[in-house]
């Protein structure tokens, strides 16, 4: 079948993808995170402490975040296309998220060389990752970015 993702020969540097898809984040979603990933943080997962670490209630993982929009990302980047995601880098979370929030990636293309073998491709994409409200029409300049990282995967060529 056709491919969904984006070879390398398709991510010059410079590329910019905005991102169709949106998540809701849900307190089941993000307890079910935490669990998975054996995080106890309280904050995390009860509002009464969220609240009295100075958020809104509970503070949404940040990991939670960050893998989101690597899942955003993958269907209109990397999905069937690589041979494996190399690393991340980078990472900053600049603002909160919370239970209700609306996320959405964009895709930059920052960077792209051959390996030292020639036979395969590396590529370096920045995300950022925007909050808005629910139901709300994404827009970019406004909303704020709250998880923003590099991702390097090896293509083939």
């Amino acid at each position: 079948g056709e491919r969904a993702g984006r070879t390398y020969e398709a991510l010059p540097v410079g590329t910019v993808i905005e991102h169709q898809r949106t998540h809701r984040i849900t307190e089941p979603a993000d307890r079910h995170f935490c669990e998975l990933t054996d995080n106890t943080q309280p904050f995390h997962l009860d509002a009464t402490a969220g609240e009295a670490a100075g958020f809104e209630g509970i503070l949404v993982n940040g990991l939670y975040t960050m893998t989101v929009a690597v899942g955003l990302s993958v269907p209109e980047t990397t999905e069937e296309t690589i041979i494996a995601n190399l690393g991340y880098d980078n990472v900053e979370h600049p603002r909160p998220v919370s239970i209700g929030d609306e996320l959405y990636a964009r895709t930059e293309v920052i960077a792209r060389r051959h390996t030292s073998d020639e036979e395969r491709g590396i590529v370096t994409m920045h995300i950022d990752t925007h909050r808005t409200q629910a139901d709300a029409t994404p827009d970019p300049a406004e909303d704020p970015v709250v998880c923003r990282f590099d991702r390097t995967a090896l293509f083939p060529l």
